[in-house]
This record gives C-alpha cells, sequence and structure tokens, in this order.
C-alpha cells in the first residue's frame, strides 16, 4: 500500500524476450475502470481493446540485457536499485497518485514495444523480395499475424503487456484490503520492480521476486 496523499509514486522495471525496446511506459488505472479482458494473462492485439480510462506515462527506448554492450546506453536506474539489481537495464518512471482516494486499488502495467527493426528488409537488392515469413518476426511486429496448430496459436502484436501490480491506497481509519483483485498480483509500498526473462517472445512479467524500496 501506499500513503494517502502521497503525490507521487516511482515504479522500476525491466524488459526481457528481445533486444532492442522501442517504446516502453507504464500504463494505470483504478481496478473498477479496467477492462475485463486486463486479467494479466491475456495479450490485447491492439491498444484499441484496452480503453481510455488509463493513465499513460511518457515512453522510453533502450535495451534488454541480451543486448550486447548494453550497458553503455542502458536506462540509468535510481543509486537506490543498484545494490539490488546490477545484471540488467532498468526502466524507471513516476506516477502521479495524487488524485486517488483511500481504498482506491491502482492497476498498474509496464507496456513495452520491441525488436521492430526486424520487419525490415535490408539495404540493396534483395531476393525475393518479400516481408518476413517466420513466426518470431512476426509475433512481435505484425498484428495481422495469426496461426494455429495442434490447439497452440501464435498471435502477432507490436504491444506487449506485463502481468499487472497493485497499489492500495492506505487510510489508517481502515484495514487495507486482505488482497488485490483477482486480477492482480498485490504489491506494498511506493517503489517496485517488474522484473523480467527472456523467453522467445518479449515479455514484462512479476515472475521473480518483486524489489521494493520506500
Amino acid at each position: 500500500s501506499i500513503p494517502s496523499g502521497q503525490d507521487s509514486t516511482q515504479i522500476v522495471w525491466a524488459v526481457g524476450g528481445g533486444f532492442t525496446v522501442d517504446h516502453t511506459n507504464i500504463i494505470y488505472a483504478r481496478w473498477e475502470d479496467v477492462p475485463s479482458i486486463m486479467d494479466g494473462s491475456y495479450q490485447p492485439k491492439d491498444d484499441s481493446e484496452i480503453g481510455d480510462l488509463f493513465s499513460i506515462v511518457e515512453g522510453q527506448l533502450g535495451p534488454t540485457r541480451w543486448k550486447k554492450d548494453w550497458e553503455d546506453f542502458s536506462p540509468d536506474a535510481p543509486p537506490s536499485w543498484e545494490d539490488k539489481v546490477a545484471d540488467e537495464p532498468l526502466y524507471h518512471a513516476t506516477i502521479d497518485t495524487s488524485s486517488f482516494q483511500p481504498g482506491d486499488q491502482i492497476a498498474v502495467f509496464a507496456t513495452a514495444i520491441l525488436d521492430q527493426n526486424w520487419k525490415d528488409q535490408p539495404d540493396g537488392p534483395v531476393a525475393p523480395s518479400v516481408l518476413p515469413m517466420s513466426h518470431v518476426v512476426n509475433a512481435r511486429t505484425n498484428p495481422e499475424w495469426r496461426h494455429e496448430s495442434s490447439g497452440k496459436v501464435i498471435q502477432g502484436r507490436t504491444r506487449w503487456y506485463s502481468i499487472p501490480l497493485t497499489l492500495v491506497i492506505a487510510d489508517e481509519t481502515i484495514s487495507p484490503p486482505s488482497k488485490a483483485p483477482s486480477r492482480a498480483s498485490s504489491m506494498e509500498p511506493s517503489t517496485s520492480l517488474l522484473p523480467t526473462h527472456a523467453p522467445a517472445l518479449p515479455c514484462i512479467d512479476s515472475a521473480k521476486k518483486a524489489y521494493i524500496r520506500k
């Protein structure tokens, strides 16, 4: 939870499952305003599915830990985080929590667009002159790409969403909820990290321990 009246809250996260982060940011809203499809497992095909009630923090770009020499152009993490996670680039943003009321539960998602240059043709003559046909490229660059086989689906998209975390606006006069809504993962103090691993597809999730610091 975060104290009632705290005007801003810093969020720190990492991006995995790719090499180049073309865009990453934080979106957040009260859970009651979040579309039901945003349950932490579903990946929206495009922005039209998430509605228009999210507050959106300005985006950033940079590398993931899998980018060669990422340390040379990594976003700077707040100094207080350097002793916790030094083996991957961290992104950070400040969200405005001044308008929320005691008892509000805020869903916080990190989003990312990765490796968009993979769809580009190299300079010079190319034969055959066709767009990329591999799943690994189209899964992250082409929302129209969809293939099904043996009950499994590969659906292309450009933006990927994290498993959500929840900020609860505390009130000293009431007990905070015992747990977050079923669609959210609980999150305690005011600064948090959404760490990631590196699967075959882009991801931003909270599969590892979330490091939390005031």
